[in-house]
């Protein structure tokens, strides 16, 4: 065993916050982003300190359960709509349905003693709200598995991808990925990053072997701590279908159900919009779509090899009235389609904290309040949402979108929180081409260049990415504004140097791509770059195997970059460059620097 329940609930809330003593010490971590996230310097809270070093350890876990990201995901990186689901926060308009952050402007129920924010931010709340999120996670994952005639007892003690499966890298996975990724990954062996490029078996596999009481004391734990209040309302007075959409039925009492239901493609003949209702179970927007074909409604869930027809019936004849949809980013999808009124409440299910700044399955970023419009919605001058442009590139795995009609004088394309590290812009076969690798993802626009686009056609989220982009079109119209990079509250991760990748000279970036080997069959020491990225020295192990370079980044299954026919010899510090703040991947002892010399390279000192 790695340690007890109460070693893992410290080892996460040390990643998931950010405040990790270890990687502090070892300057992974630098005292501006913990300023950052803490809210203010050192001197604002300790006074007598010059820096957060100085803290005494219980100093240090007071500030790690007050951490907050950009995205104002608190402590473990909880967010409103995971407590409005718990029971502990009410409001209609937050993160996940509407609202661009977590704003923290609703209303408290005073569960567990927490009547404010400041009071959440604590040992005593955060500690046993996150063992309920474990309950929570634990009861959807077990619903989604039984209706494939499966349970976690079916799944514990196995290996996936050559990682073991144990219970505390199931919370943890659940945690960072949200419980409907969990199923696809014990069902299908479907792998999901987080925004950040974070892997779901990363997760398993650096949360796994603790000890940890048995999935149904932890269902208990949920079930027995239920006020009444969860979702949205009151005690003794629930708002029916406080669920998406407001048909207030369950499973049971639907008149059509969608959920995990593997290979299934059901026709429903006699549903009648006028008195009939859905219930749609744990998906959350990533899996499942709704779309209107040859007169009929269709569900299809992908992953799952899925569909369900309402046959001659449209879009337009559904409201909410027909519906109760669990998750809320799947709520917001649907009820956005329909004919009808599709305000439904939407409970905020599909955000299943952990620093994921999205829902649970990556949802697209919510979209603005209709009644007061934001201006700037991200960098370029397009002033578009993923649901207002013509095309949206955001977190969809595995997916090659291409798109056949793409006007580069009227078109408008929305790209979500993709820092440079992650999304790569080029031009191919008269096409352009937007590729997250670690996300095995691509959208392609047909038949246009880079030289036709510019800032105008463009909103992007990330300030990295929006230089990096911008740079490449033909007319930038100016440098973009700085619309920053939301920390990631596991890692912390700022954005990428910005002096590499400007067009002159090709880099390979290195980042986290679980299990992965990439071929680089075109690096030339003449004028290439090697970006180390984010990772650390301890991160990064070089060698030499017939005759090319291998980069290992460790801890990440086997992820490594095969530099072909290149040698250390053949590189100089010319072609090795990481972002300012973390010089130290090349320049520590047993840094990339200090690897090339043991391989031979006596030139690069």
């Amino acid at each position: 065993m790695e340690g007890s329940f109460g070693n893992f609930l410290s080892a996460l809330l040390a990643f998931e916050s950010g405040w990790d003593r270890e990687r502090y010490s070892t300057g992974e971590i630098a005292d501006w982003q913990l300023d950052q996230w803490a809210g203010g310097s050192v001197e604002t809270f300790f006074p007598e300190y010059a820096s957060w070093g100085d803290l005494t350890d219980a100093e240090w876990e007071t500030m790690a359960y007050r951490s907050m990201n950009t995205f104002g995901f608190v402590g473990y990186q909880f967010g409103e709509a995971l407590l409005i689901d718990l029971g502990y926060y009410d409001d209609d308009f937050y993160y996940g349905n509407g609202a661009a952050t977590n704003t923290w402007d609703g209303t408290w129920t005073g569960k567990n003693g927490v009547d404010s924010l400041e009071a959440f931010m604590t040992k005593e709340a955060q500690d046993v709200t996150i063992q309920e999120a474990f309950g929570f996670n634990l009861q959807t994952i077990e619903t989604g598995l039984a209706a494939a005639g499966k349970s976690l007892d079916d799944y514990i003690g196995t290996t996936i991808n050559g990682v073991d499966v144990t219970l505390t890298g199931v919370l943890a996975s659940a945690h960072l990925r949200g419980a409907p990724a969990v199923v696809d990954l014990m069902l299908y062996g479907t792998l999901s990053n987080d925004e950040f490029g974070t892997s779901i078996l990363q997760y398993m596999e650096q949360f796994g072997g603790f000890e940890s009481p048995t999935v149904a004391e932890m269902i208990d734990y949920f079930e027995d701590r239920l006020t009444g209040d969860e979702g949205l309302g009151t005690p003794g007075n629930p708002v029916p279908g406080s669920d998406g959409g407001t048909a207030g039925v369950t499973a049971e009492t639907a008149d059509v159900v969608v959920d995990w239901a593997w290979g299934t493609n059901e026709v429903v003949t006699d549903f009648d919009p006028a008195t009939d209702t859905v219930y749609v179970g744990w998906f959350d927007s990533s899996h499942i779509d709704v779309t209107e074909s040859g007169g009929n409604v269709v569900f299809s869930v992908p992953s799952n090899n899925q569909t369900l027809t309402l046959q001659g019936v449209s879009l337009a004849e559904l409201s909410a009235a027909n519906f109760t949809i669990k998750d809320a980013s799947a709520a917001q999808e649907i009820l956005a389609l329909l004919g009808g009124d599709g305000s439904g409440s939407g409970d905020g299910s599909g955000d299943q904290g952990g620093d994921d700044p999205g829902t649970g399955g990556g949802a697209d970023d919510p979209d603005p309040d209709p009644t007061e419009p934001e201006t700037n919605y991200g960098n370029g001058a397009a002033d578009v949402t993923a649901a207002t442009a013509t095309v949206a590139i955001d977190w969809a795995w595995g997916t090659n979108d291409v798109v056949t009609d793409f006007d580069p004088a009227t078109d408008t394309i929305y790209v979500g929180w993709f820092d440079s590290s992650h999304i790569d812009v080029t031009e191919s076969g008269g096409n352009v081409v937007f590729s997250i690798p670690s996300n095995n993802q691509t959208t392609t626009l047909q038949g246009v260049s880079l030289s036709e686009l510019s800032e105008d056609n463009f909103t992007i989220k990330d300030a990295s990415a929006a230089q990096e982009i911008l740079a490449l079109t033909g007319q930038t119209g100016g440098a973009p504004p700085d619309g920053g990079t939301p920390p990631d509250g596991g890692t912390g991760d700022p954005p990428s140097d910005p002096a590499v990748g400007d067009g002159t000279r090709d880099t390979v970036q290195m980042t986290w791509n679980w299990g992965v080997t990439e071929i680089v069959s075109d690096f030339a020491p003449s004028e290439d770059v090697l970006d180390f990225g984010a990772l650390s020295a301890k991160n990064v192990a070089l060698s030499e195997v017939d005759g090319s370079l291998h980069i290992e980044v460790l801890g990440n299954g086997g992820h490594t970059y095969v530099i072909e026919n290149v040698l250390a010899e053949d590189l100089t510090l010319e072609n090795l460059s990481a972002p300012t703040w973390n010089d130290a991947v090349l320049e520590d002892p047993d840094g990339v620097i200090d690897q090339l010399i043991s391989l031979g390279n006596d030139q690069i000192a």
